[in-house]
């Protein structure tokens, strides 16, 4: 089975979030991937995983303290693997809290749906111990989602994307 990995570490802020998700964007791009169906969904897995991995950090940081910020403790990683079939989206961070789908969230609740979400749209979902040489501590939370059925275009878009006017 032959794969393609690409990993990137980012300042737990609210602004990674954004980050992650064109950084994703340009990976999938870059392995020719243009379904954007498929990149909605991606970029919406990535979105709710950063989000809970920063949210997990929530006050175990100083935010203005740029030397906390940057140690290699207090980043996060998004790695994104491609296998055959499949696409593998894992985001770690050093937050012991393990995450989990909560069972009843209130109608009027902003937030508690993300993994729920993740859920959906995934294939299978779950965490893990780090390894691969990430720090021991913390935990990797991932995401795995089918690839697109058509094989990815070798250069560039393929048709139009607008309707031609006689």
């Amino acid at each position: 089975m032959a794969f393609q990995s690409e990993s990137l570490a980012l300042v737990p802020l609210p602004g990674a979030v954004r980050v992650g998700r064109q950084y994703t964007l340009a990976t999938l791009r870059g392995w020719g991937y243009r379904d954007e169906r498929f990149e909605s969904d991606v970029e919406l897995v990535v979105s709710e995983l950063l989000t809970n991995s920063i949210q997990a950090l929530e006050g175990t940081y100083e935010p203005h303290h740029t030397t906390t910020l940057l140690s290699k403790q207090s980043l996060i990683r998004i790695t994104l693997i491609k296998t055959d079939e499949t696409l593998h989206v894992e985001v770690w961070d050093p937050a012991p809290r393990m995450p989990r789908i909560r069972d009843r969230v209130s109608a009027d609740s902003i937030t508690g749906r993300g993994l729920e979400i993740v859920d959906a749209l995934a294939e299978s979902v779950g965490w893990r111990a780090p390894y691969d040489g990430l720090p021991p501590e913390g935990k990797v939370v991932f995401a795995i989602l089918a690839l697109p059925d058509k094989p990815p275009c070798e250069s560039g878009p393929q048709g139009d994307r607008f309707t031609r006017v006689p």
